[in-house]
């Protein structure tokens, strides 16, 4: 029998905004935050994974912090150097609301898609 790994993630939630924190523990979270989601990949990585899906809300918004962009973008090329084949959908979170929001364009649209 062959054994197929798939590791799942959704609702990481990144860059989302936390009114009441000071900068300095909103800054501490989102790093937990980012942590959490590496953890994911480094996972699907030390196993072998075929396939890491991630089911949608990968960021908490349409604009996320370049920090949390430049860490998804360290992440997704390191999935890809390690052969693992990657399927993203957008989620409510991080898909624009409307045309007048980003352009209207999602950040897993075709023109923004990680080809790397």
């Amino acid at each position: 029998m062959t054994r197929i790994l798939i590791v799942a993630t959704a609702d990481n939630h990144l860059s989302r905004p936390h009114a009441r924190m000071s900068p300095a523990k909103l800054e501490s979270r989102r790093e937990r935050l980012r942590q959490a989601f590496g953890a994911a990949v480094t996972h699907a990585i030390e196993h072998r994974a075929a396939l890491f899906l991630h089911g949608g809300d990968l960021f908490d918004t349409p604009s996320p912090t370049n920090a949390d962009l430049a860490y998804v973008a360290d992440c997704l090329r390191r999935l890809r150097d390690a052969g693992v084949v990657v399927i993203a959908v957008g989620g409510n979170h991080d898909t624009p609301s409307g045309r007048t929001v980003q352009g209207g364009v999602a950040p897993l649209s075709p023109s923004r898609t990680f080809t790397g």
